[in-house]
């Protein structure tokens, strides 16, 4: 059976299971970790926040025309 899945570039499922794998391998206290360390090295003049789910298609927009 073909994998009915898209992926981007250089992914496929086997990458995607391996990703899986890590993120279910991991404890509550590793995943804690990396997630505080996201974005520690972030550019300063980028901000992280969290928007209402039915506005991401409209920031998505908004990216793409800003680094056009």
């Amino acid at each position: 059976m073909t994998d009915p899945n898209v992926y981007p570039p250089g992914w496929d499922a086997s990458r995607v299971q391996k990703v899986i794998n890590y993120y279910d391998s991991m404890t509550d206290d590793d995943l804690a970790a990396e997630i505080s360390a996201a974005g520690t090295d972030a550019n300063p003049n980028d901000t992280m926040m969290l928007i209402p789910a039915e506005l991401v298609p409209a920031v998505q927009e908004l990216l793409a025309q800003h680094d056009r």
